[in-house]
């Protein structure tokens, strides 16, 4: 949250857009990084396979790794070629430590390599590619609709409507093969319906496919706010007994479609870079594994300058301790900071974390309407079951709490760790 300007001397209680014209323009391309940080790991507990072996020379688009087990198992594909400088842990943008295979470059682009041709259509052709879906669901005949969230919720992102506005036959035709690869009749893309050229310009790509559907909706929804705002608009549609809908990125949906298409693996995406580090917000077609450090240089960024790179958006990004973590497929953009101090060293007052003065300003913003300064005192006690009892787990993870704090108190994040908590303690967060 670093780099806005204190809730005091704000005109409104909503971050101002940071990247808004960023995707009128096309991406540019960054291809071509000394050297990549592939994660094999999701999570530290994790399993997985490495293929490689440190000093080998790998291509850009060969498989080196499986993550996963069973039936599912996701491919894991070096992004350029080179040589494997070594197989060890590294810290991935999700704050966690996972075993990586870096690889540094030899200076020679090459083409990816392709999927071998004799790899049918369907679920194995994705697990291939790498592309990562909720298998298990989507082929095990519990869907009955997919969903796309097509808005864009981070002030300072702007993939969606990036991929919207310049790709959006891509978009479309990545998602109609999913329903033909999983059999599934419906589904429904979300638009904000405050920016009409998006909706426009999706409604022009779908041409005669029936089977897709734009939902306008009233504002923009955060990630963690999709599932109840499908079982939401479901239920009032169908009544009673709403189908089964599961969401995919939307980012991942080009990458299906090359895949099907082209044969070719999931190496590469589109990231927003923006901040008050970064001269001019712009979207960048980046090789899964590139350093945040190199994108920020490659974007005219100054690492000295910076105080603060958060992965994802400024309400609810991740804060990285480190420049050298690696974009994956899930990193929607980065997000540089230069806070504003007086004097080397000494950060303004007006940024540092005060006591909770009952303003009720996190409350009158809660899109769930529940308590978070509440809520977060009880979770710095460690009273998670009363936290439960008052809504913990009811938090759509938005951010906008901690966004119009007054006295700067991390509640967002005070509530999400909360959460995290059910999976590591449960005994701790209760049932």
């Amino acid at each position: 949250m670093d780099g806005f300007l204190p809730t005091f001397i704000r005109r409104k209680q909503t971050p101002p857009r940071s990247s808004g014209a960023a995707y009128d323009q096309p991406a540019q391309s960054f291809l071509d990084p000394g050297a990549v940080i592939i994660p094999l790991q999701e999570n530290p507990r994790d399993p997985y396979q490495c293929l490689v072996k440190p000093r080998e020379e790998v291509a850009a688009g060969q498989k080196i790794g499986e993550r996963g087990e069973g039936s599912f198992r996701l491919a894991v594909h070096a992004t350029i070629s080179g040589k494997v400088k070594e197989v060890e842990t590294h810290p991935a943008p999700q704050g966690v430590h996972v075993a990586s295979v870096v690889i540094e470059s030899q200076g020679k682009e090459e083409p990816p390599l392709k999927i071998p041709a004799e790899t049918e259509v369907g679920p194995d052709l994705l697990l291939q590619a790498g592309i990562p879906l909720n298998y298990p669901r989507l082929s095990g005949g519990n869907t009955d609709i997919l969903m796309v969230n097509g808005t864009e919720f981070e002030p300072n992102l702007a993939v969606h409507p990036y991929l919207l506005r310049q790709e959006a036959s891509r978009v479309v035709g990545g998602l109609a093969t999913l329903m033909d690869i999983f059999s599934i009749s419906r589904s429904c893309v979300y638009v904000d319906r405050s920016q009409p050229g998006l909706l426009w310009a999706l409604e022009e790509a779908l041409g005669k496919e029936k089977r897709i559907v734009p939902c306008r909706v009233r504002q923009a929804i955060p990630p963690a706010g999709e599932a109840e705002l499908a079982r939401e608009v479901l239920k009032r549609r169908n009544g009673s007994s709403p189908p089964r809908a599961t969401f995919v990125d939307m980012a991942f949906l080009p990458a299906v479609r090359a895949a099907v298409e082209e044969r070719l693996p999931f190496i590469e995406r589109v990231i927003t870079v923006s901040g008050s580090g970064i001269p001019r917000p712009l979207n960048v077609k980046v090789r899964v594994g590139t350093p945040f450090e190199a994108v920020i240089r490659r974007c005219g960024g100054d690492l000295e300058r910076l105080t603060q790179i958060v992965m994802g958006g400024a309400l609810t990004g991740i804060s990285q301790p480190d420049a050298q973590v690696p974009v994956t497929q899930q990193t929607p953009g980065i997000l540089a900071l230069v806070s504003f101090a007086m004097g080397k060293g000494h950060q303004s007052k007006m940024y540092q974390e005060g006591p909770c003065i009952r303003c009720a300003k996190c409350v009158d913003r809660c899109p769930v309407s529940i308590l978070p300064n509440l809520i977060a005192g009880y979770c710095r006690k460690k009273m998670f079951a009363e936290a439960e009892e008052k809504g913990l787990f009811l938090c759509i993870d938005c951010g906008l709490c901690t966004y119009v704090c007054p006295a700067r108190i991390p509640l967002a994040e005070i509530l999400r760790e909360a959460k995290s908590r059910k999976e590591r303690h449960p005994e701790e967060v209760g049932s």
